[in-house]
């Protein structure tokens, strides 16, 4: 049986229905229009595929009727290159489908006579898949850099048989405090280890290469300007597949803010101690008092166990997930865990920030250093701080002031900032996506103050919660779950403001939004 059929054969065959096959059953978008109007004589499967309409849609209608065009002047190139050239070849374009989505495409148009008149053949290949995958891999390659640049994470990779490292990420080197060229054998990474732990880090690394095994290690480094940082190592084994062992790959990370939180937690939990004891001691004479100051203990107690456990607990939860993690799960499940573990660790840091404010401020400790400063500026300035807060929920902050450059107060401007942005915070917290914030700051000569107001489109504060907003550790019980927060903040804002002798306050409307107000003395009238 012959391969190829005779060339009699081939010449019986029509060219135009050869023509007609092709364009019907290519994968590739084709249309034919009229030279003369442009309108649509005919289109294939994959034109109307790609672009969402029926045939009756397009047939008889030019491409203007049926809306492709996304750039005019892509259209008016193409029309000077064919009256220029004829032809137009690989000229890519993004088009619309008939939902306005993008069609990327890469097109070539020819014209062509026949006994009937002039025509254009239009044939692009659809490249709208392989964009969107550019797309999706330049956003998490984005979110990869941004999650590792965030957590002080790097990658890594040591080769058994050759001895050195084979693959590391680009932070690599500034992670482990290296300068210059990557270390070659485990005594070049030795040299910015801290004397007293390079003994049991050479040890765990050698006895990791011996098993082989993984292994879990912490311990300090010493850059070139003489600064310590803690760094946590976690290594796995890479198998062949043939089952040899044939690397280590691994993470390293800076852990000094959670060491310095650790030490911090131990200098509280010292402090209160102190505290307890002391007021134990003052109230042991009046069984009514100590009544009181028990059960104020056991309420401050109960509140700080669950708000110290809870990212205590997701942070060793989610490194022990990190730890033993099957070596081929997804980089996507590893990313999850480790955001958990920077959103814990960040959280863990603020709740303890917050105690030690208001430790200060109960055991009167607070020291102000008051000067005169522009109500109006402090308040642009405060802004600035919770933009990125309210750009990621859609929230716009508006600054509508009658408050002019002379409106002069007097006060600590540092703590000043810190209460200002407390309440800025809580309105992100509490308004919905798409809501709004505005800013407002007057100056009230009779009553010797200067206000600034806060108003939010937020969920509003109950009737019933009202009377405890600045209470320590207070939280409305209907949010309490949905909030991030301790309820310490607004107690510790409070107290600042008394302390320089201004004043604090509210007014809100359940579903509607709150405002709060803060008033700070004029500097004309400074006590």
């Amino acid at each position: 049986m012959p391969l190829h059929p005779p060339s009699s054969d081939i010449q019986s065959i029509n060219s135009l229905d050869l023509f007609q096959a092709c364009f019907e059953t290519s994968g590739s978008i084709m249309g034919i229009s009229t030279l003369e109007d442009g309108r649509q004589i005919d289109v294939n499967e994959a034109w109307l595929t790609a672009f969402g309409y029926s045939r009756d849609e397009v047939i008889g209608k030019t491409i203007d009727e049926v809306n492709i065009w996304t750039s005019l002047d892509d259209r008016r190139e193409i029309i000077g290159r064919l009256e220029k050239d004829g032809f137009v070849k690989d000229f890519e374009a993004t088009l619309r489908n008939k939902s306005g989505e993008p069609v990327y495409c890469v097109m070539a148009i020819s014209q062509f006579e026949t006994q009937t008149g002039s025509y254009l053949l239009f044939s692009a290949h659809d490249l709208t898949k392989g964009k969107m995958l550019e797309a999706e891999l330049r956003t998490l390659t984005t979110k990869y850099r941004a999650a590792t640049k965030q957590a002080k994470l790097a990658y890594w990779r040591w080769s058994f048989s050759q001895q050195k490292i084979t693959d590391w990420s680009d932070n690599y080197n500034d992670i482990n405090s290296f300068n210059g060229n990557l270390p070659v054998t485990y005594e070049d990474m030795l040299d910015v280890i801290h004397p007293d732990d390079q003994a049991f880090v050479l040890e765990t690394y050698e006895k990791a290469d011996i098993g082989p095994e993984g292994f879990d290690v912490e311990y300090r480094t010493i850059n070139d300007k003489g600064e310590e940082h803690w760094l946590r190592e976690l290594a796995e084994v890479e198998y062949d597949e043939a089952g040899k062992a044939i690397a280590h790959i691994g993470f390293i990370q800076d852990i000094t803010e959670a060491k310095n939180a650790r030490e911090q937690l131990n200098l509280l939990n010292a402090e209160l101690e102190k505290r307890v004891l002391e007021r134990t001691e003052e109230l042991k004479n009046s069984k009514e008092e100590a009544e009181i100051a028990n059960r104020a203990k056991s309420e401050f107690l109960a509140n700080m166990s669950h708000e110290l456990r809870t990212p205590l607990n997701a942070i060793i939860g989610f490194g022990e997930f990190l730890k033993y993690m099957p070596n081929d799960d997804t980089r996507e499940n590893r990313d999850q865990y480790v955001d958990h573990i920077i959103d814990s660790g960040r959280h863990l840091l603020g709740l303890i920030s917050d105690i030690l404010d208001l430790a200060k401020v109960e055991a009167g400790s607070v020291r102000l250093e008051s000067t005169d400063f522009s109500l109006f500026e402090r308040m642009v300035e405060c802004s600035s701080f919770i933009e990125n807060q309210a750009e990621g929920k859609a929230i716009t902050v508006d600054i509508n002031s009658i408050c002019d450059g002379e409106t002069i107060v007097h006060a600590d401007p540092g703590r000043f900032r810190q209460v200002v942005i407390n309440i800025l915070s809580n309105a992100v917290k509490y308004t919905p996506d798409g809501g709004s914030i505005t800013m407002t700051c007057e100056k009230r000569s009779k009553q010797g103050m200067g206000r600034l107001s806060i108003k939010d489109t937020g969920t509003g504060i109950p009737d019933d919660f009202k009377p405890f907003i600045f209470h320590p550790f207070a939280r409305d019980s209907a949010g309490a779950n949905k909030i991030e927060g301790t309820g310490i903040g607004l107690s510790i804002a409070r107290e600042l403001i008394l302390l320089m002798n201004g004043d604090i306050g509210f007014e809100s409307t359940p579903g509607e939004g709150t405002t709060f107000w803060v008033d700070i003395p004029l500097a004309s009238i400074k006590k």
